[in-house]
């Protein structure tokens, strides 16, 4: 009768355990999101806005552009920081206008490059190099995530 019952506890925790799986990303993923918003200097407003300007940006350029270049949309407090490799001069200034029409907009800083656009090995080494940066700000303990947009 005791082992009987232990096996039906053990089972019932691991359905328990199996039910509650599906919770832990959401839940995890709440906390995680919830601790990046609060340790953020940007109100949450700002941060809703630099998001969609970040999303609505990249759809605009793909649409725009498609494969052809690589533009890079980076906002923060509504300011905008244009980055990658366009075609011509045409494409860049474009780019610029296409951005300059979203909402919430206040500024643009255009560094895109006219040329090729760069490799998969030249964007693989930018994003080690970048990756040993923040590894050793991190553990210099120069800057506070708070202060960056990693």
């Amino acid at each position: 009768m005791i082992k009987k019952s232990a096996t039906h506890m053990v089972m019932g925790a691991m359905m328990l355990c199996m039910l509650l799986s599906a919770c832990a990303p959401a839940m995890f993923g709440g906390v995680i999101g919830t601790a990046m918003v609060a340790s953020d200097r940007r109100t949450s407003g700002a941060q809703v806005d630099d998001e969609a300007i970040e999303i609505r940006g990249a759809s605009a350029m793909r649409e725009n552009f498609g494969s052809n270049s690589r533009i890079n949309i980076t906002g923060y407090n509504r300011q905008v920081l244009l980055t990658g490799e366009v075609a011509n001069d045409q494409q860049r200034l474009q780019a610029e206008q296409l951005v300059g029409k979203l909402p919430n907009v206040r500024s643009i800083v255009n560094e895109l490059a006219v040329g090729p656009a760069s490799s998969l090995s030249e964007r693989s080494s930018d994003a080690l190099i970048t990756a040993r940066v923040k590894a050793a700000m991190a553990t210099a303990k120069m800057c506070l995530p708070m202060f960056t947009k990693w």
